[in-house]
């Protein structure tokens, strides 16, 4: 078992240089390293901000991308690799061989795109969020985190792992608990075995891939599924990755919230589109709690800086129902402690945390009630 006590003050001991956090971009431009799914979220949303990279570097893809060419490692100029900033665009590996073979080729600024976005577009894109001075509070809440988790030895390395990522920028890697990323979600090993009767919320449905990973899982047998989706953009790519009769599916076209209201929103960005003051236009959010005839077994919340609203709107329904909750901890600081603070208040239910990328993403809460436990757990 990892001595997370002794790890903790080892992250503590690292140091960061804050400054280089606020550090501003290159004016002679950007470049992204990374022309995969990452990659191209980034370009969207640099592109939303009026930010043209120069050029992609990546040592797979060939071509362009919406008129951007991608370009070889080797193929970096001399002179650009002294006066432009270099954005990693990846999580599905780990991220200190690329920061080394940029090095190496002599690109002075490199930092990853959360990073990155942080100095760009703080607002838009909040995944960046750090906590380097750490208060007294912040320890005693990771703490508590860290206690609910030591039954699980998978979590409580994964939880070290988000914190030596949001605490010290650093991506860190623990040989004997790799990085899961292709047991997601359903397929997490804290996650109970699916009957044929399941009634699962998907919070965020983006585009429908979570939807067809359990769709999948639970070799197409269910009682429901309810699809909770503002965004008008995905919800058109939603409505075409359903099944074609979208027999037992519901879309819900609302944000979830911790009340009902209209909220401001910020749409057409894909995973990022979020409520967000001074969004560009606004959509009705609601409560768990507010709508009828709901009797969830699962919950799924990935609402970019949301969930713990949703977790909050969701408070009878939870009680009442004893589902089994999955919560994102990427987006904003709620992550680090508070919303296993709120999942640890739930009665008879266990906490798990997983990550499934590196870089802090797709970091996920998921806590079981304990009717629902594996036997072997």
């Amino acid at each position: 078992m990892i001595d997370y006590r002794r790890e903790l003050d080892r992250i503590l001991s690292d140091h960061l240089d804050v400054e280089k956090l606020d550090k501003p971009v290159s004016p002679s431009g950007v470049v992204l390293y990374g022309a995969g799914e990452m990659g191209r979220m980034a370009l969207d949303l640099m592109m939303a901000n009026g930010i043209r990279p120069l050029y992609i570097v990546d040592n797979h893809a060939i071509g362009e991308i919406t008129g951007i060419q991608i370009i070889r490692p080797r193929s970096i100029s001399k002179s650009d690799t002294k006066n432009k900033t270099f954005v990693v665009c990846v999580v599905t590996s780990p991220l200190q061989p690329i920061f080394e073979l940029l090095h190496e080729l002599g690109c002075v600024d490199v930092r990853h795109f959360y990073a990155y976005s942080q100095v760009a577009f703080p607002q838009l894109m909040t995944n960046g969020w750090t906590v380097p001075s750490p208060t007294a509070s912040d320890m005693a809440g990771i703490v508590r985190v860290l206690l609910a988790l030591e039954h699980d030895e998978q979590s409580v390395a994964d939880y070290l792992r988000l914190l030596w990522w949001r605490l010290r920028q650093v991506d860190y890697v623990y040989p004997n608990h790799p990085v899961l990323y292709k047991n997601k979600y359903f397929s997490a090993p804290c996650f109970p075995e699916l009957g044929e009767n399941e009634v699962y919320v998907d919070g965020g449905a983006h585009t429908g891939t979570t939807i067809t990973s359990f769709i999948a899982a639970v070799s197409g047998k269910y009682s429901h599924i309810h699809a909770f989706e503002p965004d008008e953009a995905n919800l058109k790519v939603l409505d075409e990755t359903l099944p074609l009769d979208h027999e037992g599916i519901t879309v819900h076209k609302h944000a979830l919230y911790d009340s009902k209201r209209s909220v401001e929103f910020i749409g057409n960005l894909g995973y990022a589109s979020k409520t967000m003051a001074g969004g560009s236009t606004t959509v009705n959010a609601i409560t768990l709690d507010g709508v009828e005839g709901i009797k969830p077994t699962i919950i799924k919340l990935h609402l970019e800086g949301d969930e713990l609203r949703a977790l909050i709107g969701a408070r009878n329904t939870i009680s009442k129902f004893r589902p089994v909750l999955m919560v994102l901890a990427d987006h904003d600081v709620t992550g680090l402690y508070d919303i296993a603070d709120y999942l640890c208040e739930l009665e008879n239910y266990r906490l798990y945390f997983c990550q499934h990328d590196h870089c802090g993403n797709t970091s996920i809460f998921y806590a079981v009630p304990f009717e629902r436990l594996r036997h072997t757990l």
